[in-house]
């Protein structure tokens, strides 16, 4: 082999030793400022938490660090294993991570009510285990109870609604009511007026005080000088 060549192949293999070496010091940098930011963004996500009061605003911050530093799918796949190793470091971090999923919820305005809302956020919170006592366990648990508190006074609302509506339809008689609750309402009528037509049998209850029901085929079809009881 001629000296020139291997001036070549040495030349060669120094040149691929040097990019692997800077390969790996380029790699060995990113996974160090991987390990920087992760472990400064817990301690601002951590401090954020820690407050006597989060705004919207944060919760919606906290939610994109957490989804920006702390999720692997986020990183070039030769750093995800490191990140999945990484999070093992925050023992917390599951439980902070369902936490802060349940207030961003719980303060969407993504829901079609209140009671929707209220209760997707502690289908999250009651996730959370009941002897968690890991870093923020207070506050996770003022919070739990504060959800809860609205979920269960907005549905005690809508429920009442639903009640006292249920109440007045029970009380009144509608189009499309059944026949057998104009008697329950009213008592035995003074005439019932039978008439047989091509659609079949047609009623006339008669009370006092030129109060009228009408009926076909056992079904109310309308009403004359009916006070609507509310």
């Amino acid at each position: 082999m001629g000296k020139s060549k291997i001036i070549i192949i040495v030349l060669l293999v120094s040149l691929c030793g040097a990019w692997l070496y800077f390969s790996n010091q380029a790699e060995k940098n990113q996974i160090h400022a991987i390990n920087k930011t992760m472990d400064e963004e817990y301690q601002t996500i951590v401090g954020i938490l820690n407050q006597d009061y989060v705004s919207e605003a944060e919760w919606n911050q906290v939610s994109g660090k957490l989804g920006m530093h702390f999720d692997p799918n986020q990183y070039p796949e030769k750093y995800q294993k490191y990140v999945f190793e990484k999070r093992k470091e925050y023992p917390d971090l599951p439980v902070i991570e369902t936490y802060v999923k349940g207030m961003n919820t719980f303060y969407a305005k993504t829901y079609p009510t209140n009671v929707q809302q209220y209760k997707a956020a502690l289908n999250y919170l009651d996730k959370i285990p009941s002897m968690y006592n890991g870093i923020l366990a207070d506050r996770m648990a003022v919070n739990h109870r504060y959800v809860k508190h609205m979920y269960d006074e907005a549905k005690g609302y809508i429920d009442q609604i639903k009640a006292d509506k249920a109440a007045e339809k029970a009380a009144n008689i509608e189009i499309g009511d059944s026949e057998s609750k104009i008697v329950q309402l009213f008592g035995s009528p003074q005439n019932i007026n039978t008439t047989t037509v091509d659609g079949g049998e047609y009623k006339q209850y008669v009370y006092s005080g030129d109060r009228y029901v009408y009926t076909m085929n056992g079904i109310i079809i309308g009403f004359q000088n009916i006070q609507h009881q509310s």
